[in-house]
């Protein structure tokens, strides 16, 4: 592979990781400000439920926070599994990116190899 073609690629699977370290950096956002919600919601939820405790509604009440669990659990195993997507997707890049430039080096040595340029003047 010649120089210019490893380098073009290399700039390509930097950018990639740039983009890949955005979308890791959104999600844990977005995780974090649903969790502050949730914990918010699920302050609510409990003090609904004492005030009903006893009460003929508590058990329509104490289905729709058990949905709300079951909603918020949903996110987060989906968040999570989104996450290590994110993280498989980043080491690949690093590598391909060792890859690349391991092939740069190679392809700078045999340039210098074909000029006579390797240092054993």
């Amino acid at each position: 592979m010649k120089e210019d073609d490893i380098r073009k690629k290399r700039i390509e699977n930097e950018e990639k990781q740039e983009e890949t370290v955005q979308i890791s950096l959104l999600l844990e956002r977005k995780m974090e400000e649903y969790g502050q919600l949730a914990t918010r919601e699920r302050i609510h939820n409990e003090r609904i439920l004492a005030y009903f405790h006893g009460q003929e509604e508590f058990s329509f009440f104490e289905e729709i926070v058990e949905e709300a669990r079951i909603e918020e659990r949903r996110f987060f195993d989906e968040m999570n599994e989104g996450q290590e997507i994110v993280n498989k997707e980043k080491r690949q890049l690093e590598e391909y990116s060792e890859t690349l430039y391991e092939a740069e080096l190679q392809a700078l040595k045999e340039e210098e190899d074909d000029r006579g340029q390797n240092g054993d003047w």
